[in-house]
């Protein structure tokens, strides 16, 4: 998910930044970087991380906010074969 494709999810659900947070479980200003794709405080990139995607697909579908559990930290997704 790019930043233009977040901020256009947040304005197609007609909410805040304060709002999208909210809903998202993150802070304001989280938000704030993901729709300008920089850290504020670093100045470094702030890519959207994949949960936050799922998140936003998850509200799209009329399912509310996912609860990513503690115990997914360290679950690794099977990596795809690569074709040769």
């Amino acid at each position: 998910m790019t930043p233009d494709q977040f901020r256009a999810w947040r304005k197609r659900h007609n909410l805040t930044q304060q709002q999208a947070a909210a809903m998202l479980d993150l802070s304001p200003s989280q938000i704030h970087n993901y729709e300008s794709g920089i850290n504020r405080g670093s100045n470094r990139p702030a890519p959207i991380p994949r949960t936050v995607e799922l998140s936003c697909i998850a509200i799209n579908h009329g399912l509310g906010k996912l609860s990513i559990s503690h115990d997914m930290r360290h679950y690794h997704a099977p990596r795809r074969p690569v074709e040769v």
